[in-house]
């Protein structure tokens, strides 16, 4: 079974809690498994509560760059964060360092950075299991990002002052595609940020009636080439003496164009738009 499966599985007993494809002891103090295996998921918190992390928890999870530990953590147990080899930012809350099982971090990033409480740096340099991450660097402070979405406010992140900071994935939106997130830095300055999801329409949804026609001008250009089963036509003539208005079939149309649209009636179709 793949995690989300076991997941899926373990918390259909009484025992276990699942918490966005994450699995929990019911009473919340061990975290089992996290299921983004090899997902898009960059950034995560583990809650305040859970004392203890299990053995393979977060095992491969290719995409996991940052990870923050709560205060209330006290063990770490074996190949935990095992090939999390995007992981280069561990935060911790505790001043003294959780005690770790085997090879907690082989294969995380070469270049990982242990956050740690101010005055307790010396401790995990002491600590054979946490000194193998490379770099350990005492907290200062943290600021938060706050990410929004068409206005609203799509999730929030506390970084450490002066960090890299490694952006959360944006949503994907139907014909849209994400550019980036307008005002992020690089690095956390020392102050709270706003960042906007910025995205490009790649595409228009357009819906044939009843009687399998319809009419349409786009703020766009777009291409029907690829489009099976909808056909674009623009008046390119008319003749007073008839009435007569000649209709030429389109591949492509400049954005303003006034198109007539055959297809199959009451059927949505989904047209790319052109860059120019």
């Amino acid at each position: 079974l793949g995690k989300l499966d076991k997941i899926t599985v373990a918390s259909e007993n009484a025992n276990f809690k699942a918490v966005d494809n994450v699995l929990f002891s019911k009473d919340g103090t061990t975290l089992y498994l996290f299921a983004d295996y090899n997902s898009t998921v960059k950034a995560y918190s583990i809650p305040e509560g859970v004392t203890t992390i299990a053995a393979w928890a977060f095992d491969n999870c290719s995409a996991l760059a940052t990870v923050s530990l709560p205060s209330t953590l006290a063990t770490i147990n074996n190949y935990a964060f095992e090939n999390c080899t995007a992981l280069t930012s561990i935060t911790v809350a505790n001043a003294t360092p959780a005690t770790l099982g085997e090879s907690v971090f082989n294969g995380i990033g070469s270049d990982a950075t242990l956050y740690v409480p101010a005055g307790s740096k010396a401790a995990y340099e002491a600590d054979e299991n946490w000194s193998v991450i490379p770099n350990i660097v005492e907290l200062v402070n943290k600021y938060q990002i706050t990410y929004i979405v068409d206005g609203e406010v799509y999730a929030t992140e506390e970084i450490v002052e002066g960090s890299r900071i490694t952006p959360i994935d944006a949503p994907e939106k139907e014909l849209y595609e994400f550019v980036e997130w307008t005002g992020l830095p690089t690095t956390m300055p020392a102050e709270n940020i706003e960042v906007v999801a910025s995205y490009k329409q790649v595409a228009v949804s357009i819906t044939i009636n009843k009687y399998g026609s319809a009419t349409y001008a786009s703020p766009y250009a777009l291409d029907f080439s690829e489009v099976s089963g909808l056909t674009a036509y623009a008046a390119t003539g008319y003749k007073t003496s008839t009435g007569i208005i000649t209709m030429t079939k389109l591949n492509t149309a400049k954005k303003g164009v006034g198109l007539f649209l055959n297809g199959t009636p009451n059927t949505t179709y989904v047209v790319p738009v052109l860059d120019e």
